[in-house]
């Protein structure tokens, strides 16, 4: 009798495998539906469906109710606490080291240049295509970018600018070794707003996020 191979189901599992962390990193950028997933990923809807109840029995994603669709309601997902956690754990440590090996390898002054193509790479990988919006609707999208990272931001006006805080920061751990890292979130912000930021932050114990937008003059650059 011909022997079977037993390479295929190794494969598919190893796809399986993939699809699922595609659809974490997905939903790491904000909630989302079966119908945008499966579009982002070019697979069947009951394929995502397959893949988010997978996650859910793994305590990794939860359903963050429902919007409104042409015949019913999309039910609405999102990464859960614990995933964000986790995710936000390992980021912290990544960057912490990665940042203290620049400082150590690199001329002081060419950190601030890394620092910006690190928020305009974020900004490329966030960017959802709502150029067209209104100043405070792409502010709003902004906040709940960091939110989705870490924050507990808010967005207020003050005169012509609008201003995000957040009573934590979803790099608090990052920023205590390297205050510079806010650099990094002030270019993020401003390529995602399309409009000059200025960042203020609270730095220390426990550190604060604060950054006006839609106010012009010359970037703060944290101090090193």
């Amino acid at each position: 009798m011909k022997k079977v191979p037993t390479t295929r189901p190794e494969r598919t599992q190893a796809r399986f495998g993939s699809r699922r962390a595609d659809l974490v990193d997905l939903l790491q950028r904000g909630v989302s539906t079966v119908t945008k997933l499966a579009v982002r990923l070019g697979i069947t809807k009951n394929a995502v469906r397959a893949h988010l109840r997978a996650l859910e029995r793994q305590g990794l994603v939860d359903r963050a109710g429902s919007e409104p669709g042409t015949r019913r309601p999309h039910e609405v997902y999102q990464l859960s606490p614990q995933a964000q956690e986790h995710l936000l754990q390992a980021s912290t440590a990544s960057l912490t080291a990665l940042l203290t090996a620049m400082k150590r390898l690199l001329p002081a002054e060419e950190l601030p240049g890394l620092l910006e193509a690190g928020g305009e790479a974020l900004a490329a990988r966030f960017t959802t295509g709502g150029n067209r919006q209104p100043l405070l609707a792409r502010v709003q999208n902004a906040a709940q970018l960091l939110n989705a990272l870490g924050g507990n931001a808010e967005v207020k006006k003050e005169g012509d600018a609008f201003i995000i805080n957040s009573l934590g920061c979803p790099l608090a751990a990052v920023v205590a070794h390297h205050p510079e890292t806010c650099f990094m979130v002030e270019t993020l912000l401003a390529r995602l707003t399309r409009a000059p930021v200025r960042e203020s932050c609270l730095r220390g114990l426990k550190s604060q996020c604060h950054f006006a937008i839609g106010v012009y003059g010359e970037r703060m650059i944290p101090p090193s």
